[in-house]
């Protein structure tokens, strides 16, 4: 049988980005930055969004996280997508 949260656990270790909870373990997950995807929707310089599976993380408004160095806060609560076993949520820099 066909183990789909298996496959996604190694989709998202193979392709996804170290993200470090201020509390919590490291997760992965896939990071966009939206003003450099040249094929998205047009959208506003420096919106961020998280992709990530839900039982790697349960992300609420205001958790901070660091990836690529940079701190970022979670702004608004994860919405489900696709199986619903994955959520997206939107991030914003924390400022230095």
């Amino acid at each position: 049988m066909l183990d789909v949260s298996a496959l996604k656990r190694q989709a998202y270790a193979d392709l996804g980005e170290p993200v470090t909870p201020a509390a919590g373990a490291v997760f992965y997950a896939l990071f966009r930055l939206s003003d450099v995807d040249p094929l998205g929707v047009p959208s506003v310089a420096g919106d961020c969004e998280l992709r990530y599976l839900l039982e790697s993380a349960a992300l609420e408004v205001g958790d901070v996280l660091t990836l690529r160095g940079q701190q970022y806060r979670v702004a608004d609560d994860p919405y489900r997508i696709g199986d619903g076993r994955e959520a997206v949520v939107r991030l914003r820099e924390v400022a230095a």
